[in-house]
């Protein structure tokens, strides 16, 4: 049992809800998903890694995920690049 409450829509206003099942149900990936800019600490916690040994791969470019240096204190991941290292470090058994 809901306790909120809600107005009507005012007359000509329609839903912005999915009308079909398939609308809510279906993850999508877009290219701005796969473009957008993650910070360090979002990538590290993805890798399960800390940000300082990110930032020692990122420094040794020996490993790790390419990063964009947008300045000398603003550092950002690509999420498709992010993606595409962890491909490239699957390795054995079937997918």
């Amino acid at each position: 049992m809901s306790l909120l409450r809600t107005a009507p829509a005012p007359q000509g206003v329609t839903s912005s809800l999915p009308i079909n099942s398939e609308e809510t149900t279906k993850p999508s990936t877009t290219d701005n998903e796969k473009d957008a800019l993650l910070q360090p600490k979002e990538v590290a916690a993805r890798l399960g890694v800390g940000v300082g040994l990110l930032r020692t791969w990122r420094l040794s470019g020996s490993t790790g995920p390419r990063a964009m240096v947008l300045s000398p204190r603003v550092i950002r991941y690509r999420t498709a690049d992010v993606e595409a290292w962890l491909a490239s470090r699957t390795t054995g058994g079937e997918a």
